[in-house]
């Protein structure tokens, strides 16, 4: 099951985006500093994301670690609830 969060880009119009963050966190090409990172291993997640934003060309979607963090135990509260 997908674990979606919705995050605002920094764009004029401040977009709602949807971000599936199983297919964002194994979509990092590069990750300075920390070794590579499984998407259930809380320890190893990035500091931040910044994909680019779906609907406008200036915003981008900066996701931090206690997003992912609140996003990942909403999921897990909501299957074991």
């Amino acid at each position: 099951m997908p674990k979606i969060i919705v995050v605002r880009c920094n764009g004029p119009n401040r977009d709602e985006n949807e971000v599936d963050l199983e297919k964002a966190l194994t979509k990092i090409p590069v990750m300075r500093g920390a070794s590579p990172h499984r998407p259930d291993d809380k320890r190893t997640l990035p500091q931040r994301i910044v994909i680019p934003c779906r609907y406008c060309s200036a915003g981008k979607v900066i996701i931090d670690r206690a997003m992912m963090d609140a996003g990942l135990e909403g999921e897990e509260q909501r299957a074991e609830g």
